[in-house]
């Protein structure tokens, strides 16, 4: 607990009890002017007197040193049921984010030449097919959305779970952080085909889950993905007339 707290306590109780005997005094000594009796039944009295103020005043201070140790206990508890959630929500985080990892080093997407394409050069093929021309026939392929959307998808999953974790295991806050961390622990081309896809594709529950989420997208703007959002965005806009 606060060292100043406590500190406020014992100066709490040591003024009710010097109060106590100031009052004794004042009155008896400085008001009626009796001087210290040498009578043990006298002294006696004093005790009766001095208890029955002191022991209320203390019995008050000991309630509400309880009250405060209980609320105390209380907050450290959560903190460290906090502190709990937060170390699952990691671990959980952060084995996602390997598997999303190996799953995109493991990743092969035939082109149509017949090459197999690694995240990287798919990445640079699929831009260069959605800005650069006007035939899409390649990104609208059934075959190419089935084999990219596992891709997309575990990055879905990572955004909704940080999403539906401010009320479960991390405080709204570190929502922010999470993303921030999401971004820059996912590899850059990989990055950029999420992207693409995500705000080119209509109709995916999954990738519309991403492109909605505002706190998210906002992140991604501070970060510095604004512009490549943008350009995917105006793109799109130009291909749509």
């Amino acid at each position: 607990m606060n060292k100043a707290l406590w500190i406020a306590v014992f100066l709490l109780a040591l003024v009710a009890l010097l109060g106590v005997f100031f009052s004794y005094y004042y009155w008896f000594k400085l008001e009626l002017g009796f001087h210290i009796s040498k009578n043990p039944e006298a002294w006696g009295q004093f005790g009766d007197f001095a208890g029955g103020l002191i022991n209320p005043i203390l019995g008050f201070i000991t309630v509400v040193i309880l009250i405060i140790t209980s609320l105390y206990q209380q907050k450290q508890y959560e903190r460290l049921e906090r502190r709990e959630k937060n170390k699952i929500f990691d671990d959980r985080f952060y084995g996602m984010i390997s598997y999303q990892r190996d799953f995109a080093n493991d990743f092969k997407c035939k082109l149509p030449n017949g090459v197999d394409a690694n995240v990287k050069d798919l990445t640079m093929y699929v831009e260069g097919v959605f800005f650069d021309t006007d035939d899409h026939s390649y990104l609208n392929d059934d075959k190419f959305k089935d084999s990219i959307f596992p891709l997309v998808r575990g990055f879905y999953i990572l955004v909704k779970m940080i999403n539906d974790s401010h009320t479960e295991e991390t405080e709204k806050k570190d929502a922010d952080k999470y993303y921030e961390w999401l971004v820059n622990l996912t590899d850059y081309s990989l990055m950029r085909l999420v992207l693409l896809c995500v705000f080119y594709y209509d109709g995916i529950s999954s990738f519309n889950y991403i492109n909605s989420n505002s706190a998210f997208i906002a992140k991604l703007s501070m970060i510095g993905w604004g512009d490549y959002i943008a350009e995917v965005k105006k793109r799109k806009l130009h291909i749509g007339n």
